[in-house]
């Protein structure tokens, strides 16, 4: 019974619930008398012996084989992390497709994850792991999810009450443009959902009559509530001809009316809802304080309002200048996997860049270095990074530091590429200024011998 006993012990880990299956062998054991098999050891024993024959077993794997993992719906990252850590070595040596409906693989990537999505991201970096949406799906399925997420109908009171909600989600926005003798400006005020104001100014340097002020004051207020990701903007000015414009109630006459409506218009394109009315001026006080405080430079102005210096109208800045020759850049494959999932036939650079991407994010179409205590780093090409280390080094707040704290101040500044420390040294090399005032040690390589003469006049 003891030998009995020991090696159910040693198979304890193949067995759920061991202890209950083996009781009756350990109630003849404690008794302390003579030990007898009794009925119950000879059913226990038959139970275990049925259980052993048919035990869930795991297969071992062939080589060439993929392994399909299916992760809940609650809780699928840290479920996919789980399984990466019990599954360890299927995990390193196949690859692995996860078949989820989910954006697992945006999840873990998107900017504004938390430090734990972060860590599991540069944890799982490591596997060749492939993401997968889920193929076609029962009909059973299909009905619940159908009937799960058709909306009611909804009756003409609730439908007022919806519309009444829908006010609540726009943005207010004041724009006001002026032009003098002494120049022009443009200022707008643009108030957020739960009442916070936004203040911005522009000056502009060069000659504008009062309508193309009032169109920059509009242009610029625009491209603000895109910055600040807003759908729905209604924005208020004083300008009739501005508003009737957009409105479509007046036809531009002048060519360069009709430039500024066409931007205008472009831009509006970009958001869900854009409303333009006329108000008078007197309701427009703010945003007109700020145009002509812009327009004279007025040093009595807020430090908390950015002002924003145009030398050229935005009908010239419309010309674009396209390039002809672009090279290769580092950043094109982890670009290409994080934007449209693209990674190179070779399963070794496939699975390099994969474990890169973990680490970089896009915003806005632009590719950032994140970590878990610096701020995003903005990732830059060969030209953008020359440009970058010229202005550091040798601009206008250049002090032509060393190699080793230039590549500090531009890391400081917000940007990275992979050969900024090497480019930092090659740059302090080469620049002539450093060359040429450097400090140069005069000290002789060894110490100076003084030679005396025994006797004074002794060479004669």
């Amino acid at each position: 019974m003891q030998s009995l006993t020991g090696r159910l012990a040693a198979l304890s880990r193949f067995v759920s619930k061991v202890t209950d299956k083996c009781q009756p062998f350990f109630q003849v054991i404690r008794r302390g008398k003579k030990t007898e098999w009794t009925p119950e050891c000879e059913e226990a024993f038959r139970n275990l012996k049925r259980y052993l024959q048919q035990a869930p077993l795991l297969s071992t794997p062939r080589e060439g084989d993929k392994l399909y993992l299916y992760p809940p719906l609650e809780k699928w990252a840290l479920a996919l992390v789980v399984a990466a850590r019990k599954l360890r070595p299927y995990f390193q040596a196949f690859p692995v497709s996860v078949i989820t409906n989910q954006p697992l693989r945006q999840t873990l990537h998107k900017p504004d994850a938390s430090d734990r999505l972060v860590k599991w991201a540069v944890e799982l970096s490591e596997f060749d792991i492939d993401y997968k949406s889920r193929a076609a799906i029962k009909a059973q399925a299909m009905a619940d999810f159908v009937a799960e997420f058709t909306e009611p109908e909804v009756c003409l009171d609730q439908q007022d009450a919806v519309i009444g909600n829908d006010e609540t989600q726009v943005w207010q926005m004041s724009v006001d443009g002026s032009s003098g003798e002494r120049g022009s400006g443009a200022g707008i005020v643009l108030e957020g959902l739960e009442g916070e104001k936004i203040s911005y100014a522009v000056k502009l340097e060069f000659a504008a009559t009062n309508n193309q002020a009032e169109y920059e004051a509009l242009i610029a207020g625009l491209e603000l509530a895109k910055a600040v990701k807003a759908d729905r903007v209604k924005i208020r000015t004083d300008s009739q001809l501005v508003a009737n414009h957009v409105s479509e109630r007046f036809q531009p006459r002048e060519e360069k009316m009709e430039q500024y409506l066409k931007i205008v218009r472009q831009i509006m394109g970009k958001f869900e809802a854009v409303e333009v009315i006329q108000i008078p001026r007197e309701q427009n006080s703010r945003a007109d304080i700020l145009a002509r405080m812009a327009a004279v430079a007025d040093p009595k102005m807020p430090k908390s309002v950015p002002l924003e210096v145009k030398s050229s109208p935005s009908i010239d800045q419309n010309l674009g200048v396209l390039r002809i020759e672009q090279k290769c850049s580092w950043r094109d494959p982890i670009v290409s996997y994080l934007r449209d999932g693209v990674l190179p036939p070779d399963k070794l650079r496939a699975r390099k860049i994969r474990a890169q991407a973990s680490r970089y994010t896009m915003i806005d179409g632009v590719l950032y270095r994140r970590g878990y205590t610096l701020p995003f780093l903005r990732c830059l090409d060969e030209d953008d990074a020359d440009y970058v280390l010229r202005e550091v080094h040798e601009g206008i707040c250049g002090n032509h530091s060393g190699g080793r704290s230039l590549a500090h101040k531009v890391l400081r500044q917000g940007y990275l590429w992979p050969t900024m420390h090497q480019d930092a040294q090659g740059k302090t090399r080469s620049c002539v200024s450093c060359q040429s005032f450097a400090n140069f040690s005069n000290q002789p390589p060894e110490k100076l011998t003084s030679m005396t003469s025994p006797w004074p006049f002794a060479q004669w």
